[in-house]
């Protein structure tokens, strides 16, 4: 319609049809390329960094927090996280299917970084794939097999483990708890979406990995 040539209808204010349509047409194209988390559920809040190029929903009663090209969504009522608090372990990783982190140090983990998925699992180790075939790499029991998952300008594996758990009553549980993991790209970023062990955090992490959205432009390492 915006392409044809000619006279077009007028509304009362003077204004073509067709000029109001091919607008509104725009309009609607540049609200696509945005997360609504609204139209999807209520109760749901827009995470949205231009600096790293990644957008996301997440429920309202919760913070995010990020640390350089790190994200991290936080329970509201816990005290903040304190930068540097964090590290990655190799051998947590392995043994107890992971990051190394302070009990309640965060419910959910996005780290973004240059890569596609090849270059990022070598790098981070999470999955053991042959062929079309992806298994967990991670964690002291037997490998799962990930699912691949498609996102808004992404594709990759995501995966479920019994992993390690740390209670405040009851202490550590090497098997005590279940991690959620994915790692996708856009063939030129990749993110690493990883839970802290609690089946809850488990739901988020499906809910979060629904939502995430890739921009086109890649953030610096």
């Amino acid at each position: 319609m915006c392409g044809k040539s000619g006279r077009a209808p007028l509304l009362d204010n003077g204004f073509p049809v067709r000029v109001i349509v091919c607008i509104w047409g725009l309009l609607i194209c540049g609200h696509a390329m945005a997360t609504n988390c609204g139209a999807e559920k209520h109760n749901l809040k827009t995470y949205n960094n231009l600096e790293l190029g990644i957008e996301f929903c997440f429920p309202s009663g919760l913070i995010v927090q990020t640390e350089g090209h790190d994200i991290y969504v936080l329970d509201s009522r816990a005290a903040p996280r304190r930068n540097g608090t964090h590290g990655e372990n190799p051998s947590e990783l392995l043994m107890n299917g992971k990051r190394m982190h302070e009990p309640y140090d965060y419910l959910l983990q996005i780290k973004v970084r240059q890569g596609n998925f090849f270059t990022a699992n070598h790098r981070e180790g999470i999955f053991d794939c042959k062929y079309d075939l992806c298994r967990s790499n991670i964690g002291r029991f037997k490998p799962t097999t990930a699912e691949p998952v498609n996102g808004r300008g992404w594709k990759g594996y995501k995966v479920e483990i019994i992993c390690s758990r740390e209670d405040a009553k009851t202490g550590f549980h090497a098997a005590g708890g279940v991690c959620f993991w994915a790692l996708g790209s856009d063939s030129q970023r990749y993110f690493v979406l990883d839970t802290s062990g609690d089946e809850a955090n488990v739901r988020l992490g499906r809910s979060v990995i629904k939502s995430l959205r890739l921009a086109k432009d890649s953030p610096k390492d």
